[in-house]
């Protein structure tokens, strides 16, 4: 690679050539077109990626809408129909049920996710002793 000033007129303006080889110049060429190539290809995943975005959110906002749409219609179906007094006694009970069922339901889902895991580690402990 040569580098060559040119003289210009201009003495603000200083150009600067450069005389490459062939194959050099090719193979900075075809990196150059790469680059460009991924450059498209980020700008076209950017704009996909913008426009998804946008159509999540309005997505977002509309079920936002729907959703404080049905609370309020709950609320109105609330007021309109007639309270009953529940015993206070059904009511304890009432509270201590869902109660047992949440922790039930967490407790299982925590101890069958960890003996899963268990089982897993110990079939590959197996797999490298037998190995």
């Amino acid at each position: 690679m040569r580098k060559l000033k040119s003289t210009s007129k201009d003495s603000a303006e200083n150009l600067i050539h450069v005389m490459f080889e062939m194959n050099e110049a090719v193979s900075l060429k075809r990196e150059i077109l790469h680059s460009e190539k991924s450059f498209l290809i980020m700008a076209k995943i950017v704009r996909n990626y913008s426009i998804l975005r946008r159509n999540e959110l309005r997505l977002k906002a509309g079920v936002y809408r729907k959703l404080k749409e049905v609370m309020s219609n709950i609320n109105k179906l609330q007021k309109s129909l007639p309270r009953i007094k529940i015993p206070e006694f059904l009511h304890k009970e009432k509270a201590e049920r869902e109660e047992s069922y949440r922790d039930e339901r967490k407790g299982s889902y925590l101890k069958s996710d960890i003996e899963s895991q268990l089982q897993e580690i110990q079939e590959k402990l197996r797999a490298l002793g037998a190995g």
